[in-house]
């Protein structure tokens, strides 16, 4: 569990919701610039990569976790931070990760 107390354009709190793709061997970052569009999250529907999304299928997609500006960066340092998966030399490819833990995974 992470918690944090910080404001985002003058909101709070920041949340995060997954969920398992057993079939795939990618992880998916949704993200919002001024928050779900409508109002409600667009999770049950999805995001078609380049709308918003992030998609990571190699290990080399989350090296950025640590640049603050970079896009998702702070989902995929929840996502190491967790130790869902790990970046570390030698660590196993990404796909081979998400297998052994269920699945790919969607977060928005």
């Amino acid at each position: 569990v992470v918690n944090l107390a910080l404001l985002v354009d003058g909101r709070r709190p920041i949340g995060a919701k997954a969920r398992r793709l057993p079939d795939s061997a990618s992880v998916t970052f949704e993200t919002w610039r001024d928050g779900p569009s409508g109002g409600s999250s667009s999770t049950e529907g999805g995001v078609q990569p380049g709308e918003g999304a992030v998609v990571c299928r190699n290990l080399a997609d989350l090296d950025d976790y640590n640049s603050p500006g970079a896009p998702a960066a702070l989902l995929k340092s929840c996502l190491l931070c967790c130790g869902i998966v790990s970046v570390a030399p030698g660590a196993p490819p990404l796909a081979d990760q998400l297998r052994r833990a269920g699945g790919g995974l969607h977060v928005a």
